[in-house]
């Protein structure tokens, strides 16, 4: 194994996870080398109090430590956050890309069916853009690893 070339795939909470883990002031509190390469589905891109205490937050002023590929449904709550995040943060020399699949939902990638959840949100599987992810996340990585 090349630690050089570790990549990390994170989806809903651990994609919020990753998030952070994919900004330079939060590798360097938690003294942790950083991904080659991050690939977040349906993140919350603002990471809350937690990612603030680490330093990350994705405000103003964050750096990357990794490329990053966030992918989101157009009708995901979390969107909003992920655009900011992508029109502030230093890329620091990384690569960020920010998909936004047309007509989908919170979990559009996964098998769970299209339906209303607990909360009054619409959630569930979009087979065009979850189709789509797989080749969004294959031409992230190749570039990201060719560098």
């Amino acid at each position: 194994m090349d630690p050089d070339r570790l990549v990390a795939l994170g989806i809903d909470n651990g994609a919020a996870v990753l998030v952070q883990a994919a900004q330079l002031a939060v590798t360097e509190k938690i003294r942790i080398k950083s991904f080659r390469a991050v690939v977040v589905s349906l993140a919350f891109c603002d990471g809350g109090n937690d990612a603030l205490r680490f330093g990350g937050g994705g405000g103003d002023g964050a750096r990357l430590a990794s490329d990053l590929l966030i992918m989101m449904g157009d009708h995901d709550d979390g969107v909003r956050a992920c655009r900011h995040l992508s029109e502030v943060i230093d890329r620091n020399g990384h690569d960020l890309r920010l998909k936004i699949h047309p007509d989908a939902y919170h979990l559009f990638d996964t098998p769970i069916p299209l339906h209303l959840s607990g909360d009054g949100n619409m959630i569930g599987r979009n087979p065009a853009a979850a189709s789509q992810s797989i080749e969004d996340v294959r031409d992230f990585l190749d570039a990201s690893l060719a560098r």
